[in-house]
């Protein structure tokens, strides 16, 4: 659910404020306006092909008043704002309109809750012409949507905390420490990538394996079903399975 103005602007008030420092006149029904801050970052690597797993090196500028993006070119922005998203609260970050009819493409990302840090804001010129980036003025707006629930998983990745205009960040055998691999499906530091064939033929064996049945998803609905408003019977918390009326009735319901 999409949170008003009146509720950003109290969820900035407090130790951890949703948006500091908030101003006011960058609110708006549903969201804010980030304010472009006079830092960026400009690749500037000899390499033709870029990993984005292995980022090139890119040059510090500090710009007061106006940035001049080149056409075909990308830099990247910071918020001035430092956002620190609740458990239950995620947000959308987009482009304003006004720069986008100027040729300027601002990266769609979420912001997952939980996180804190300023804003990255990748920054791309579409155009033929050369454009002004403002300092100072809004680049960007983010959409704050609240959830009833809390995730079993808030964010805790490696741009957590970030205080300045941040590149991608190198993802290395040392980095990769996922909750639960995809492959061999344990978790903590992991070491180079997994056969991917070897993988496959150990996952067939695991999941032939009587000994450890996957759960059916009858079982699956059961525990982890638990919706506001149920869609058949209009009510909300824990539901034990599928409603029995549910196949006889879908054509009619």
């Amino acid at each position: 659910m999409l949170i008003t103005d009146h509720q950003i602007e109290e969820l900035s008030l407090g130790e951890k404020p949703l948006i500091s420092p908030l101003v006011e006149a960058n609110l708006n029904s549903y969201g804010y306006d980030l304010t472009l801050a006079d830092e960026f970052l400009l690749p500037s690597g000899p390499e033709i092909l870029v990993d984005p797993f292995n980022p090139p090196r890119f040059d510090k500028i500090h710009c007061s008043g106006v940035f001049v993006l080149e056409p075909g070119c990308y830099v990247l922005g910071g918020s001035v704002e430092t956002l620190h998203m609740p458990d239950n609260l995620t947000g959308i970050c987009t482009g304003r309109s006004t720069y986008a009819r100027a040729g300027i493409l601002v990266n769609t990302t979420a912001i997952e809750a939980g996180w804190t840090g300023i804003v990255t804001i990748s920054i791309s010129n579409l155009g033929t012409r050369p454009v002004k980036l403002h300092v100072g003025k809004g680049i960007a707006q983010v959409l704050f949507m609240q959830s009833g629930y809390l995730p079993d998983n808030a964010y805790s990745g490696r741009y957590q905390n970030q205080k300045e205009v941040t590149q991608g960040l190198m993802l290395s055998d040392d980095t990769y420490m996922p909750e639960k691999c995809p492959h061999c499906r344990a978790g903590g530091p992991h070491s180079g990538a997994h056969d991917i064939t070897a993988w496959t033929a150990e996952k067939k064996d695991r999941d032939q394996s009587p000994s450890d049945p996957p759960p059916s998803i009858a079982e699956g609905r059961k525990r982890e079903y638990s919706p506001r408003i149920c869609l058949l019977c209009r009510k909300g918390g824990p539901h034990e399975g599928e409603h029995s009326s549910y196949a006889p009735n879908i054509a009619t319901w």
